[in-house]
């Protein structure tokens, strides 16, 4: 059965109502993973922070209602797990709501897509130009323990990285740090290796996650903090690793301008991430340039 069959199927099965609601795994893979008979190819689709948002482009294409994505996302997982007081907006139900405005247009936000290094150079360069013409602003996170690619083969990412700034578009990458608690995820890319990256691409934007694992650190030594000059770092999940003031010692030896607020969604809910922000001491000015305008700043918003 191709894709389109199996398509046609699921909705049918949606409507139907032999599937009773639609989930997620945020478990992302690719095309070429997804395009293989069931049982083979992997389950899951990219990300709970995405799913909302192609269903209603569902509606938006007239296949399906705004009261079936409803029913099916929110109102039938809620009756199947029993969760008391959800699904539904009525007197005595949790006030647990999502507000859209379905007016709004695709350029009032700012899309990273993905890319495969296995796949090789050419299909990556394939894949970042299709990406450009649907003005995507960037890739990633991209992280090489979980893909299985090494960052340091720099004859892979020599083509890569030339595209990505001829295009002028960011890369975001995975980070972690080289001691404390082992989690899910974490891998091993350490700020050496990171570093490493970054001085040899020094005209490329790149945006390490989680702080960077720390490497805003060695920017006391002059040749990094020169050899970094196009590096943001973003605070995703950096309420599981260190005491909120990190922020503000960070603004401290970067510049304010350098860092992102990111949450780390699915994980940790966005307001907790931004209170996370909050205590951490930030002056008017720095909480501005980390909440939202560094990223319209970066993004050329």
């Amino acid at each position: 059965m191709c894709i389109r069959d199996s398509s046609i199927a699921l909705w049918q099965a949606l409507k139907d109502g032999i599937i009773d609601c639609i989930a997620t795994d945020h478990a992302p893979h690719t095309l070429a993973e997804k395009d293989q008979p069931y049982g083979i190819s992997p389950s899951g689709m990219p990300g709970v922070e995405t799913s909302l948002a192609l269903m209603l482009d569902q509606v938006n294409r007239d296949l399906c209602s705004l009261q079936e994505v409803v029913y099916w996302m929110s109102e039938s997982p809620a009756k199947l797990y029993k969760m008391h007081g959800k699904g539904r907006i009525e007197v005595g139900q949790d006030a647990d709501m999502t507000l859209i405005d379905m007016s709004l247009k695709y350029d009032q936000v700012k899309v990273f897509g993905s890319i495969n290094i296995n796949w090789g150079v050419n299909k990556c360069l394939e894949e970042i130009e299709r990406m450009k013409k649907k003005d995507v602003s960037g890739i990633g996170e991209l992280h090489p323990d979980s893909q299985g690619f090494d960052l340091l083969n720099f004859e892979l990412f020599d083509p890569i990285v030339e595209n990505l700034v001829s295009n002028n578009m960011i890369l975001n990458l995975h980070s972690s740090e080289p001691v404390g608690h082992i989690y899910n995820g974490k891998g091993s890319m350490f700020p050496g290796k990171l570093y490493s990256f970054a001085a040899r691409y020094q005209e490329l934007k790149i945006i390490l996650s989680h702080l960077g694992g720390g490497l805003p650190v060695y920017y006391f030594m002059p040749e990094v903090k020169k050899d970094l000059k196009n590096v943001y770092y973003d605070t995703a999940a950096t309420d599981f690793l260190y005491e909120p003031r990190i922020v503000k010692v960070f603004c401290e030896i970067l510049g304010s301008e350098k860092i992102l607020f990111g949450s780390d969604y699915g994980l940790i809910k966005i307001d907790r991430a931004i209170q996370n922000i909050r205590n951490s001491k930030l002056n008017p000015v720095e909480l501005e340039n980390v909440l939202f305008k560094n990223a319209l700043n970066l993004l050329s918003w």
